[in-house]
């Protein structure tokens, strides 16, 4: 929520419109629908429709434990065949991470990673903004640090 609220304050007055959970979209190529939790769209032909969109230049997913293998995978295959989508974005929900999709020139999908102090930065919309804005008010768990090693003694 604190993303779509961010956004939609940053391209008020623009042609650009923020869409949250509640908005389909129609992925022609795929013959397919999805909710992202977060999608954005500034081509006037998706402004006149109010059961769909069709051409998003951001979308975003929050990952779940049950959700995030299909987010990174079938359903960013199915969303890259969308000839506007510009950026896919997956937020964390557990920690300070965000994984940034941005399509460069080439057609070809490049990653950004963002952790707690990284400013996270949406050029499709020319919009950044500090990674703490996105989970502000969010009860992160406390960090897992058993993956670390034991430290070892000083006899």
């Amino acid at each position: 929520m604190n993303l779509a609220v961010l956004l939609h304050a940053h391209v008020r007055g623009r042609p650009c419109r923020v869409y949250m959970a509640d908005m389909k979209l129609r992925v022609d190529a795929a013959d397919a629908f999805f909710y992202p939790d977060l999608l954005v769209t500034c081509a006037p032909e998706d402004h006149a429709s109010s059961r769909f969109k069709r051409q998003p230049t951001l979308l975003v997913e929050v990952l779940s434990d049950t959700t995030a293998a299909f987010d990174r995978g079938q359903k960013f295959a199915i969303y890259r065949q969308l000839p506007s989508l510009r950026e896919y974005v997956l937020i964390e929900q557990d920690r300070m991470s965000v994984e940034y999709f941005r399509r460069d020139g080439r057609d070809r999908w490049v990653l950004q990673a963002y952790g707690p102090g990284d400013r996270v930065e949406l050029s499709s919309l020319d919009f950044g903004t500090a990674i703490e804005a996105l989970y502000e008010d969010v009860a992160l768990p406390a960090p897992d640090e058993s993956w670390r090693l034991p430290e070892e003694s000083a006899d």
